[in-house]
This record gives C-alpha cells, sequence and structure tokens, in this order.
C-alpha cells in the first residue's frame, strides 16, 4: 500500500514509526516534512530514508504560534499516486489546505 504523510519535523519518534512500517513491508510511505528540525527541540537532524522529501516552506509568526506555508506542497502530493494520505498535526497553514 503506497501511503504518503504530511507533518512537520523528523522527530526521533516519527523516524522510528516510518521505519517501523518500512520493515514491516505492507506500506511504502513518503513522507513529506515542512521543514528539517524544530528550533524549540533538542533534536540532532539525522540522516533521512530516501523515502521523505522537505518541502519548501516557511514560517509565519501568529500570536506566539508558527505557522507553515508551502505553496508548492500541494503540486508536489498531488503529483504522486497514493492509496492513502495522513496528515499529521494541524498548526500548518499547509496541512489545512
Amino acid at each position: 500500500m503506497r501511503v504518503g504523510f504530511l507533518t512537520i519535523a523528523p522527530s526521533p519518534y516519527i523516524q522510528d514509526l516510518f521505519r517501523a512500517l518500512v520493515q514491516d513491508g505492507r506500506i511504502s510511505p513518503t513522507v513529506f516534512y515542512q521543514e528539517r528540525s524544530s528550533p524549540g527541540f533538542g533534536w540532532k537532524p539525522s540522516e533521512l530514508p530516501d523515502y521523505w522529501q522537505l518541502l519548501p516552506s516557511r514560517t509565519v509568526n501568529v500570536m506566539g504560534a508558527r505557522l507553515f506555508v508551502s505553496l508548492s506542497a500541494i503540486r508536489t502530493i498531488a503529483a504522486r499516486d497514493y492509496d492513502a494520505f495522513v496528515v499529521g498535526g494541524y498548526a500548518s497553514l499547509t496541512s489545512q489546505r
């Protein structure tokens, strides 16, 4: 099953999830991240597998919240064929769109 995922950043725990999906073999993930690392966390960027893609995004600060905007995300995501697509999080204008 081909499943696309849109999420904010490659946190260690979400990378573990995607590795487990790949190892299981029933799901072939394509992961779209909106930023390489989150400034509020101490996660060190690690080497990421070939099934991920960093979307060109920028952040907009609104009342202390960081909102992500990627104008090309919809075209990039729609250019591939998925059996299912999962949007993780709501603190992104891209995710809401």
